[in-house]
């Protein structure tokens, strides 16, 4: 049977788009590749919506189903992205996630060893870099991990910590709260990768402002136990405001270049 021109444009696209969708849609059981076309598109197009309810998720879905033009790029549907470290090592064991993790862990306490220290005790340090790497290189759970792992190695007596520090007294001392904001930084710039953020240098360096928000929230509501409140911001905040705007555009400048560099090795190797 043939069927006529536009008809099999959107069955083509339409199958195209089922399969693409289908490893990123838990919704149901997964259904063989040669499963009917319209129950597969049925089932693909109900996710699209249910993903976005507005107006710019119906046209997604009317675009992607062949019944409707490109919407502008900005109201384009974000699925799920493997991070660098999901790219590169795709097969979950054991080992392997314990060697990527302490891995990460183990730049992280790299860049602590770089401090500068400052007259009210919170030193400018390398962690921040390091945190923003490693999420936005690891993703959600494996960047979660590796900070969970840099804390709780430093705080067992391992020299991790800034300047070398190292002790339960770092966890219970004047910059904890920066540790604290460290596993929502990483899980922040996890979640951004793995959903297509960091891809681009503009969006990555909105995605790693965004990161260093938490960072600077916990630890300023945990240093306010240890300064008076006058000098707050200057003690916790103003100091490291353009060290942090570097450290976010070297880790935005490193993320979408990594990523590149990711899918042309993966390109030329197909």
């Amino acid at each position: 049977m043939v069927l006529p021109a536009r008809r099999s444009s959107l069955v083509n696209r339409s199958t195209s788009f089922a399969r693409f969708m289908r490893p990123h849609c838990r919704q149901g059981p997964r259904r063989p590749v040669g499963a009917p076309t319209a129950r597969v598109c049925k089932e693909a197009s109900t996710h699209l919506v249910n993903f976005s309810k507005d107006t710019a998720g119906d046209r997604c879905a009317r675009w992607f189903l062949g019944i409707a033009p490109a919407p502008p790029r900005i109201f384009r549907v974000v699925t799920y992205s493997p991070a660098l470290t999901q790219r590169w090592f795709p097969a979950r064991t054991w080992y392997r996630e314990l060697a990527v993790v302490g891995a990460g862990a183990s730049l992280i306490a790299l860049l602590a060893q770089v401090a500068i220290p400052m007259p009210l005790g919170v030193p400018i340090t390398g962690q921040t870099f390091g945190v923003l790497l490693i999420g936005g290189s690891l993703g959600f759970r494996r960047g979660v991990a590796a900070v969970a792992l840099y804390i709780g190695a430093g705080a067992g007596g391992l020299p991790f910590f800034a300047a070398g520090g190292a002790g339960m007294a770092v966890l219970r001392g004047a910059t904890a709260g920066y540790l604290i904001g460290f596993l929502v930084a990483a899980g922040t710039t996890g979640l951004m990768a793995e959903h297509g953020f960091l891809r681009r240098y503009w969006t990555a360096f909105l995605g790693m402002l965004v990161a260093t928000i938490p960072i600077f929230a916990f630890g300023l509501a945990w240093l306010s136990y240890y300064v008076p409140r006058g000098t707050l911001l200057e003690a916790g905040l103003l100091p490291f405001l353009p060290g942090a705007l570097a450290k976010a555009a070297l880790a935005a400048l490193l993320l979408p270049s990594l990523q590149r560099f990711s899918g042309r090795s993966a390109h030329r190797a197909g």
